[in-house]
């Protein structure tokens, strides 16, 4: 390795930039020729694919070949019109049948099939020709793409255009077709030991070395089956020493496509072993005679080697290979320094004295690190771009809106740290998972009792640490699992941008915008940095921003805020702040913290145990440890051994873990039916919605619409109001080249407007003066032409006082479901706004959406179990009406015209009487929802345009179609990534698995936290001995609540979900806590006044609340199946056999007769005290819920008065 010295930090920084710059060049500079290569590349392994798929077509052509010959010699035996015939295969003895044209003959069909056989025959020699000369392009295009990775100079790409120029991938520029100088040469490096190795950088570098510059006796080393460097070794008729041989495999393994390999295989012979095959494309060789080795990733055969390369000058360095790939190490007062530990010495530097990095006195750096002891300091794990990730100040360009920036301008952007990179973090690192499931309070609280049990030496009584290591290993294994999961649905739903760069437009990752970028918004997309509008007109919503649902247009000038989304319209913009510096990153750094606080019910619940419990064990604990050692004088083994048990007993160790495993399991079973879930939370919402909100277009109809017919008003004539005669009518054909005049003029940012360009296609050519986009608002558009202004929008909007003239015409096609616009001339040039001109009608457009296949069968579902669909849309209410009673909604004819209702008590009214709601507003669509949300309904909203966002935002739980706008996606909670609607009873069935199974797993884990917190205040207060032991309560807790909640959380479960979650498993563990209490407290009073020993009554102790605890578990399972019986029935078995065979790990001992007889009684007792106090506890709980309501009517009667 090549080995510098500095005598400053200012020289290392000025290598460390020249080398990066001439990096960066050359990669932006290679961009058009990695474009060529990796297109042509594409398209060959298409063709290849497809030449594959063909020649298995070929293997049925030995089939016809013997059915053909099976005719020749049985087919005498058919009869004319026979359709098979029945022979045997004299090749293998079986029998088989032989389909026949009864038209033909025997020997016609006979010859039928052997023209077959000839035909496949011919076309497999031919594909096997194809198939070779195909993989040869392949792989020759494979071997460019790694010498454009290798590529470290100008002069290189120079060599691989001409490779690329003289195989037809590019055509010469230029009147002469003189070839350009050649200057580029191959690496050249000296071995540890002084042999010389040269490295080819590309094909015909290789070429050359291996068949003009070596010898015969040379060693030549290649990457095994895949694209690289020709490595030669100048032996001078020397022999290798073994180091050479490793040297020179790890230079072929880095100089070859496997360079990123934990390990590549290296073939290796002589130079006269090698042959060129004729007419094969250069550098490449075949060889038969070779030996192999295996080179361990490059950089770390690099780091082995550091201290033995040295490179010559005069050719390519080590030093220029790309520093994410490789190490450069820095001699710098006799200690080898990574060069990316050296800048993380420098930020830490800049952090202390609050200092930007550039400005960093360097001589007191060089000072603080000669002061250092000599030597080696480890690489770390991150790469130098990704250590210094600051934004420092940069050269803006203002480019052409048609041109965009360079392809070097972008890079200049990125490498100086003006990215659109989100604020927000990305999802938790492997570690953090890690971390956040080993470092946790109860963990901890775990450490400290293992501690204290091996201080005391009662070691037996550490069984609960195996099912504690077992809980944070599942818990770390499925959250990394979900991680994974979602990270792979996240890059389908990741949101994308159209920009404009060197001419042309390309789609790629919003974070990936660049500042200055040009950037083409069109409808449904979300604006993702703050822009300034450049060319073009728009309408935006802004309302995720500013709360105010009123449309604005957008001109060249205006600006346009991050988070708001384009409503209709397109425009070319230049983004002026991205990344942190834009409006949106802004809000949502000041939004973090309220997002803590956005959980579901369930998992609120769950902290609010967790964080009580954690309060009252502490104290609790060392109050029984005082009562013990201090006051009862038990020893201080017994006394840790008594406070252990009751601390164990109320904490919750597994129920926390329980949900978060639940969730992070459904979520990777959504994942597998593509759903990609944005918000955990929103499995549990939908599972308790009783009221799901649908859009009409993209929920209950396809995403795709067409034109279906477009009729003239009033069939063969207008009315014209002001003469009071009837004009003659355009003629549909005229008509028909006014709408696509209008259509022209239109930009494609709706589906609606696609479907009429795709329709009227035809014209007059007309050139418009201006144009309004549609506003979801005021429900048209308009283009002005120099001589008449054409309108198309909803007829109430657009006919206005003039509607009810026509409203007989018009509803006879939209009661048939159709969607119909109005098209005719306005009065006035419309602005956007609302229209005040007289519109004169002159046709109508009349559109058509298929409905989903699967809407029926899924309004059905949600029909029977008792979730209300309510249709909310922006067309007319009698098309709406008619769609929904086609996809089988109920009461779908109750509807109402949106329009009508004016006040917020008329719109609360009419959303919890009606069914179908058309013309409906964005703004109405949000409130509908509140409204809904105010009547205590849990609401869940269906959606895929713009349109829906702000109804999305306020429902309990969203659902978008990934098909629709990016706005929608980006907004919703859950996304359908195949828009398969029927996903959502899976959806709904997920959720409910989940809460349900949760509540009876919770059910098991309280019982024992309840009884263990009142018989430690019990034993406080009486006090005695806590009459349990550690490893009894471990015993007791696997068999009866750890291992069957854990099982029972995973199996389907369908029922709907009442009420909450920490009052129903309340309500469920409280008898049978109160149950363990006090059989057990009874059971130690008679203990001692029976004189029965320690040992015994804790034996006891456990029996009995094994006996409640399999006795709730059953009443938990029901109703009960196979799998629930074999849960009960084997945690049973478990607990026998443990308590038999382990009878001394867990602390059980043979029990007194007094004991036994004891024993037996209160097992008799524990049904009766169990059954009358679940009765108890059902009725208070009752009662309290009707006081609840009663109280509730009352306050509302007040504030009605």
């Amino acid at each position: 390795m090549r080995e510098e010295t500095y005598d400053s930090i200012s020289g290392v920084l000025e290598t460390y930039y020249a080398m990066k710059n001439r990096i960066t060049r050359i990669r932006q500079k290679s961009s058009d020729l990695r474009r060529v290569v990796n297109t042509a590349l594409e398209r060959n392994v298409k063709k290849y694919d497809l030449q594959q798929k063909q020649l298995k077509d070929t293997d049925k052509r030995e089939k016809y070949r013997i059915y053909g010959e099976l005719l020749n010699t049985y087919g005498y035996s058919c009869q004319p019109g026979d359709t098979s015939l029945k022979a045997v295969n004299y090749y293998n003895g079986e029998e088989i049948t032989i389909p026949l044209d009864g038209t033909l003959s025997a020997g016609e069909n006979a010859k039928k099939y052997f023209d077959r056989y000839g035909k496949l025959k011919r076309t497999r020699e031919a594909l096997e020709e194809l198939l070779v000369e195909t993989k040869e392009e392949i792989d020759h295009l494979e071997s460019i793409s790694t010498a454009l990775d290798i590529a470290l100079d100008e002069a290189d790409l120079v060599q691989l255009k001409e490779e690329l120029i003289e195989y037809g991938y590019i055509r010469r520029k230029g009147p002469t077709g003189k070839k350009q100088k050649i200057t580029s040469h191959p690496f050249h490096y000296r071995s540890s030991e002084g042999f010389d190795i040269y490295v080819g950088k590309n094909n015909f570098q290789n070429e050359e070395l291996s068949f003009k510059f070596a010898s015969g006796n040379d060693w030549w080393f290649h990457a095994k089956g895949q694209p690289g460097s020709h490595v030669i070794v100048k032996t001078n008729g020397k022999e290798l020493p073994d180091s050479v041989y490793e040297e020179a495999a790890a230079l072929a393994a880095y100089y070859s496509k496997g360079r990123q390999a934990p390990k590549v295989e290296i073939d290796y012979t002589l130079k006269k072993n090698l042959r060129k095959p004729n007419g094969s494309k250069p550098g490449f060789v075949v060889y038969y005679t070779n030996y192999s080795m295996m080179a361990e990733r490059t950089s770390a055969i690099f780091r082995k080697y550091r201290t033995k390369f040295r490179i010559q000058k005069t050719f390519r360095t080590f030093l220029s290979v790309p520093l994410c790939e490789s190490l450069f190490f820095v001699k710098f007062n006799t200690s080898f320094i990574s060069f990316s530990m050296l800048y993380g010495i420098l930020l830490n530097m800049e952090k202390d004295s609050r200092r930007d990095l550039f400005q960093t006195n360097h001589s007191e750096a060089v000072s603080s690190l000669s002061e250092q002891p000599e030597r080696n300091i480890t690489v770390m794990n991150k790469t130098i771009p990704e250590i210094i990730h600051r934004r420092v100040p940069t050269t803006r360009y203002e480019a052409d809106p048609s041109e965009g920036l360079s392809a070097e301008q972008v890079a200049e952007y990125r490498e100086n740290g003006w990215t659109n990179r989100a604020v927000e973090p990305p999802s938790k690192t492997t570690a953090e998972i890690v971390k956040s499931n080993v470092c946790t309070y109860f963990n901890l609280i775990f450490l400290i009792i293992a501690i204290f049990l091996i201080l005391a030496g009662s070691f037996r009584d550490l069984t609960f640490l195996p099912v504690i290591i077992a809980n944070t290993l599942i818990g770390i294994v499925q959250e990394i699992k979900a991680k994974k999961t979602l990270e792979k649905l996240s890059v389908l739903n990741a949101p994308k941008a159209t920009a404009i760069r060197d001419g042309a437009e390309i789609t790629l990752a919003a974070e990936d915008l660049v500042l200055d970028d040009i950037v083409v918004f069109t409808a449904g997309k979300q604006i993702c940095a703050d822009a300034v509008v450049l060319e073009g007109e728009v309408q935006v919503n802004e309302s995720l921003l500013t709360g105010e649902s009123d449309e604005i247009t957008k001109r060249p000038g205006d600006e346009l805020m991050s988070g708001s989304f384009i409503v209709s319209g397109s425009c070319k913009s230049r983004l002026t702040q991205v990344g942190e510096d834009s409006y949106i990153s802004r809000l949502t750094l000041e939004a973090k913290a309220m997002k803590e606080g956005e959980q579901s019910e369930m998992i609120r619940s769950l902290n609010k145990l967790v964080k009580v419990v954690g309060i009252l064990i502490i104290p609790i604990g060392l109050l029984l440890f005082g009562q013990q050692f201090f006051v009862s004088h038990e020893t201080f083994r017994e006394s840790i051994t008594s406070m252990v048990a009751a601390v164990l007993g109320m904490i919750p160790e597994g129920l926390y873990l329980l949900a978060s495993v639940a969730l992070a399991v459904s979520v990777m079973r959504l994942a597998s039916q593509k759903v990609l879930v944005h918000d955990m939370k929103c499995i549990e919402t939908l599972a308790r919605v009783n009221v799901l909100c649908v859009d009409k277009t993209g929920t209950i109809t396809e995403t795709t619409m067409k034109v279906h017919d477009l009729i003239l008003v009033g069939s063969s004539s207008v009315p014209d109001t002001e003469s009071g005669e009837n004009a003659p009518a355009p003629q549909k054909e005229e008509l028909s080249l006014a709408v696509g005049d209008f259509a022209s003029a239109m930009s494609n940012d709706n589906i609606t407007m696609a479907a009429l360009k795709e329709y009227f296609k035809d014209n007059n050519g007309k050139t418009a003066v201006s144009m309004t986009s549609f506003s979801s608002e005021f429900k048209y558009s308009s283009v002005t032409f120099s001589d008449v202004s054409y309108v198309l929008g909803a007829p109430e909007f657009v006919l206005r006082d003039d509607f009810a003239r026509y409203q007989s015409e018009i509803e006879a096609y939209t009661s048939k479901g159709f969607r119909l616009l109005v098209f005719g001339t306005s009065e006035t040039v419309p602005d956007g706004k609302a229209l005040s001109g007289r519109v004169t009608p002159l046709g109508y457009v009349l559109l058509s959406n298929p409905i989903r296949k699967e809407a029926p069968e899924t309004f059905r579902y949600f029909e029977d179990q008792g979730v209300h669909v309510k249709v909310i849309s922006g067309d007319t209410p009698v098309t709406v009406s008619e769609v929904a009673r086609q996809a089988g909604i109920a009461h779908a004819e109750d509807y109402i015209d949106a329009s009508t209702l004016k006040t917020p008590e008329e719109l609360e009214e009419a959303i919890l009487k009606y069914t179908v709601f058309g013309r409906v507003t964005p703004d109405q669509k949000r409130q509908f929802v509140q409204a809904l949300k105010k009547n205590g309904k849990t609401v869940a909203m269906t959606g895929d345009g713009v349109n829906d966002v702000l109804a999305l935002k306020d429902a309990d739980c969203s659902v978008a179609m990934a098909s629709g706008s990016d706005a929608a996606a980006q907004a919703a909670q859950l996304v359908l990534l195949d828009n398969d609607f029927s996903k959502m009873p899976s959806v709904v069935l997920e959720g409910r698995r989940v809460v349900n199974n949760l509540q009876r797993s919770g059910t098991l884990f309280l019982v024992k936290n309840i009884f263990s917190f009142l018989l430690s205040i019990f034993s406080l207060i009486s006090m005695v001995t806590y009459p349990l032991e550690p490893s009894q309560i471990s015993l007791i807790s696997m068999f009866t609540i750890g291992i069957p909640g854990f099982l029972l959380s995973l199996m389907p479960n369908k029922n709907r979900i009442e009420g909450h979650f920490i009052t129903n498993i309340l309500t469920r563990a409280l008898p049978a806590a109160l149950t363990d209490f006090l059989m057990v407290a009874t059971l130690v009073v008679f203990g001692q006044e029976f004189a029965v020993g320690s040992e015994d009554i804790s034996t006891a102790a456990t029996v009995l609340l094994a006996i409640v605890g399999f006795m709730i578990l059953y009443r938990i399972s029901k109703p009960l199946n196979w799998m629930r019986w074999t849960i009960l029935i084997g945690s049973i078995i478990a607990f026998i056999f443990c308590s038999t065979y382990l009878n001394q790990l867990f602390a059980i001992s043979d029990m007194s007769r007094k004991c036994i007889m004891l024993l037996v009684v209160f097992s008799v007792a524990t049904e009766p005290v169990l059954r009358y106090l679940s009765i108890l506890v059902d009725s208070i709980s009752s009662f309290y819920r009707k006081q609840k309501i009663f109280f509730l009517r009352k306050r509302e009667a007040r504030k009605a008065k």
